[in-house]
Parts: C-alpha cells; structure tokens; sequence
C-alpha cells in the first residue's frame, strides 16, 4: 500500500457505511484529489467493543465483507482491516501512528468524525496526530429528524421494525444478510415458494414478522404454525413475485422495505394461505410488486 505519494486515510468502523460515514468518505475523496495525495481508507475487522469491553458489542448492521465492500464502492480506493486485537488495544497512540506509516507510507492526513480517539485508553487524538504532523479532519456529523446519525440509532430503528427511519440514516433500506438454506417445502405447497436465508451471526435483527421486500414479500421467523416442524432460529422466508435473484456464492442480501405485521401462530395452513395473501396485496399497494420498491434512497 505504499507510495512515493503521502496518503489520505479514513478512519473507523463504518458499521452500516450510513450517510454519516460516507460524508466522510466523500471529504476523503474530494481532499485526496485536491492535494494529490493517495485516498485510503482504514477499518477493522472485529468491532473495537468486542475486545474492549465484550458486554456492550453490538449487533451489527452489516458482515465484515459487505461492509468492505460498501467502504470500497463508496471511497473509490483501497481498503484495509486491521484485526482488532487486545495488543492494538494497549497499543500507545504513537505507536498507533507509526504503525499508520508503516501500512500506507506517509500518511498526511487523518479523515474522522468529531472527537474520534485512538490509542491506548483513549488517549490519542487529534492534537496528537498534529503534533506528529499529520493534519485532522474532523467531519461534522450528518443529522436525520434533528439527531445525528449514528449505527446506534440506526440499530434501534431496525431492532423497533422502523425501518423508514434506518432507511432515511442509512441512505438506502437495510437489508438482512445471510446463507441461503434448503427449504422444507412448506412454501411451495402453499403456493409461494420461499428463498431461505439464515442471517450471519452477530448481525442486528429486525422484529419477528412479515415484510415487504423488493419485488415480494418475506416473514423473518420460526413459521410456528407449522409446530415441530417449524424452524429451530429465525430464518428469512423471501417469496418473489416473479424469478428470484440468484445467488451464486450462496449468500443474499434481502433490503427489507416495510414491516407488515408480527409474526404469529395460525390455526391451520388455510389461515396462514389467506393471511399472506393479504400480505402480498399489501406489499403490491406499497409499490414494490414489479420488482422495484419504493424510492427510499433520498
């Protein structure tokens, strides 16, 4: 990742890559430019919580590839995780700095948000990245309904089934990302074959209960009504309007669109047939029932 030239870096764990993050990013972009400098961009790959205080790690918005990904597509440079790991933890603030030359050359220039802090209880920060002649970008924070954006408060959004408020934070819908399973069959004997998704693990989940998504609808859940034959952990059950996605490596990634309704018990499959009919002439009058939803990218 060195260069004879010095490089710009965005710091942090951009977990979700919201439209605060990417304020970020785009400052990265537009100042590298300006100054010749090499943009990067530096994150890690465990949440920092995880090892510094293990009870309060969040679930997380999005898997450590995606989120890579989405960092990559938005900066439009080189991205690299760091494993966060207790001895990165204790690591002095300087020799934090040192180790920022050592991966990207002469760093010039530190992208972040207000009052991001580094290094060993926290110790460092942007008068510390000054005296080490490395000049500080703070960005503002973006705001949404007269808060900032947060992961936290988008977390909590989703968590609560508001999703048009994660949508608004995260600049699109939130999607839940997962393997896709074999199905029990159940689906297509009622007429609406299912594309099965296990959510990764560790990731922020939304209310038990059924969706519009993107060309269909889905219910994120056990399936109780079908007793000991119902899922053992919640599982995505996506039925598509028309052809589903393909998912060639195995892994989907579902936005969801808006909660419908909570996950229940039927008395019989007759019920639970009529009920998602019901939800399919609700996501249809929402707009998404020819294969592209509502506008929620703002």
């Amino acid at each position: 990742m060195t260069s004879a030239r010095p490089a710009a870096v965005a710091i942090g764990f951009f977990d979700g890559v919201h439209l605060g993050h990417r304020r970020i990013l785009r400052a990265l972009r537009d100042a590298a430019s300006a100054a010749g400098a090499r943009p990067a961009v530096l994150t890690f790959s465990n949440h920092p919580l995880a090892v510094v205080d293990p009870k309060s790690a969040p679930p997380l918005l999005m898997p450590r590839a995606r989120r890579i990904a989405e960092l990559a597509a938005a900066a439009g440079c080189e991205v690299a995780a760091l494993d966060f790991t207790p001895a990165l933890a204790a690591m002095a603030p300087e020799d934090f700095i040192a180790r920022l030359h050592a991966m990207f050359g002469r760093v010039s220039c530190v992208f972040c948000g207000p009052g991001w802090r580094f290094g060993a209880q926290g110790r460092g920060n942007a008068a510390t990245l000054a005296a080490a002649g490395i000049d500080v970008r703070e960005t503002p924070f973006a705001m949404s309904g007269g808060e900032r954006i947060s992961s936290t408060r988008i977390r909590a959004a989703v968590r609560s089934g508001d999703l048009a408020a994660a949508a608004a934070m995260l600049g699109r819908p939130f999607a839940l990302c997962g393997a896709v399973r074999p199905g029990k069959g159940e689906g297509r004997k009622l007429g609406f074959p299912t594309v099965n998704i296990v959510p990764a693990a560790g990731m922020c989940l939304p209310p038990r209960g059924a969706y519009a998504i993107d060309g269909g609808v889905a219910n994120f859940g056990t399936a109780p009504t079908f007793g000991e034959d119902a899922w053992s952990e919640p599982v995505l059950e996506a039925h598509y309007f028309a052809r589903p996605p393909d998912f060639p490596d195995g892994v989907a990634e579902v936005p969801l669109l808006r909660f419908l309704r909570p996950e229940r018990r039927f008395a019989d499959v007759a019920s639970l047939r009529a009920q998602i009919a019901m939800d399919i002439a609700a996501a249809k009058s929402a707009g998404n029932g020819c294969g592209t939803g509502p506008d929620l990218h703002g």
